[in-house]
């Protein structure tokens, strides 16, 4: 819900809090929010408040809604065209998680956000995790074709679950689809896709893309590549992501 706040429009994020609410995951996301600097690509909370048996997130508001959404409304097979900036941005935010110890663990298009500029933020912390230098996730958690494989066969893991996510989103900008999927495959031929790293890249993708997308799909995490300088995207290639010069051809006006 948009609201208008000092003059600026904010979204308000409503959660209700019953008997099968995680207490805890909401505590961590608040506390996420409340303590993770201001960044242009990674959504920022400006309050929040409890009110009865329900929790408000008082977040920034963006116009252009979810990547997802906008792929299927604008009927775009992919979007070959944005990819690079996107990814780029994307990656930007993923990095500043990282730098603050946090694990987003469900990057996908429904939780990057697209403003009024064409710029897009990461977004919905609620299975984010802080991590020290000794601690494990093991909880299953993610969506569909984005989930890595160790969390799939219930391996502790840590950040390389973002890193596999993000090339599965690469691939997706560039194909319009997950590249484990298959029209005549049922879920558990996708899962069986992705324990043992088979997919398809996207014809539409440069030459450095799909080199990017090699490294991050691999299925032992120890081989996967994790830390990436933006730069190594597209090493040919520039964005000006940066001076909010790019624009994603939408549907609103």
């Amino acid at each position: 819900t948009g609201k208008k706040l000092a003059q600026q429009a904010r979204a308000v994020k409503e959660i209700c809090m019953d008997a099968k609410s995680n207490l805890s995951h909401l505590c961590t996301e608040r506390i996420i929010y409340e303590n993770l600097p201001p960044h242009p690509f990674v959504v920022r909370m400006h309050s929040s408040f409890r009110e009865y048996n329900n929790l408000y997130f008082v977040l920034d508001f963006m116009e252009g809604g979810d990547l997802f959404t906008f792929m299927r409304k604008t009927k775009c097979l992919n979007l070959a065209d944005d990819a690079l900036g996107i990814a780029t941005e994307v990656l930007l935010g993923l990095e500043h998680l990282h730098e603050h110890r946090v694990v987003h663990r469900d990057i996908k298009p429904e939780n990057i956000l697209i403003g009024r500029d064409g710029q897009v933020r990461l977004a919905d912390l609620g299975m984010a995790r802080i991590l020290d230098r000794e601690t494990f996730c093991r909880t299953y958690c993610g969506s569909d074709s984005y989930i890595a494989p160790e969390v799939m066969r219930r391996d502790p893991y840590r950040f390389s679950v973002d890193f596999w996510q993000f090339g599965v989103l690469v691939a997706e900008l560039y194909g319009g689809r997950s590249p484990f999927w298959r029209s005549s495959e049922l879920r558990v031929g996708i899962n069986e896709n992705i324990l043992t790293g088979t997919y398809r890249m996207p014809r539409a993708a440069p030459e450095a893309a799909k080199k990017l997308m090699n490294r991050l799909l691999r299925v032992d995490p120890e081989f996967r590549l994790g830390c990436i300088d933006s730069d190594f995207l597209f090493p040919n290639e520039r964005t000006e992501t940066s001076a909010g010069t790019r624009e994603i051809k939408s549907g609103w006006d």
